[in-house]
């Protein structure tokens, strides 16, 4: 081990050596031309570059390359860069719908991006017939969405009532037989009809008067006809 070691030694005070006679000879090469006057521009940026040249290829000098570009450290933070370089990069923030306790701002926030569907200028319209005058345009949109949530609660319960609306009344009778017969006679008039409309792809359900009316009835509103007497 000791002869390897001097060896070595030896060896890199020889590169050494020969690394400074030779810019040594260079030196006083372009001196001694520079004298006699028998040297051109050319010729001392050869020089130069001869010596940039030796630079870079001596083992002896440090390089600039630093561990994390030899043993790729610097992904983790290369990645963290990109994710908050995305998370700047979006465009909206999607709402929470989720969560039920709102308060009234948070709700009043989220009428900016989520309109109703009724229209502004109808809900101004209404709103200044009845008298009501508002300027937040978020508690307008708010009303509206009561009230669209008030028709479709009307449309549904009407829709509801229509499809238990059928031309035999089987809820109404009493004897289990009776029940019977008439389920199968509303079967059988169900099958005729349908027969009859084959060539509608789909059975149209039509609401009535009186399907609203009791639908209605549930909240307190009384839009039956009045009772004919004569």
């Amino acid at each position: 081990m000791s002869d390897e070691y001097q060896f070595d030694a030896a060896a890199s005070n020889n590169i050494e050596i020969a690394n400074t006679v030779t810019s040594t000879n260079r030196d006083d090469t372009v001196n001694m031309a520079e004298e006699n006057g028998d040297v051109s521009m050319n010729t001392v940026n050869d020089l130069e570059n001869d010596v940039d040249i030796d630079d870079e290829f001596n083992d002896n000098e440090e390089g600039m390359v630093g561990d994390n570009n030899l043993f790729g450290n610097n992904d983790e933070a290369n990645n963290e860069e990109k994710e908050n370089n995305f998370n700047d990069n979006n465009l909206f923030e999607l709402p929470e719908f989720t969560r039920k306790d709102k308060t009234l701002n948070e709700i009043l926030d989220m009428m900016d991006d989520n309109p109703p569907l009724i229209p502004d200028a109808v809900i101004e319209y209404y709103m200044t017939k009845n008298g009501i005058e508002c300027s937040d345009l978020r508690v307008k949109r708010l009303l509206a969405l009561a009230t669209q949530k008030f028709i479709s609660d009307i449309a549904s319960d009407a829709y509801e009532y229509s499809r238990i609306r059928s031309p035999v009344a089987v809820n109404n009778a009493n004897n289990g037989q009776a029940r019977a017969r008439q389920l199968m006679a509303a079967q059988q008039l169900t099958a005729t009809q349908q027969q009859q409309n084959e060539k509608n792809s789909q059975s149209k359900v039509i609401l009535t008067v009186t399907d609203l009316s009791l639908a209605v009835a549930e909240y307190g509103l009384n839009i039956s006809r009045p009772d004919f007497y004569r």
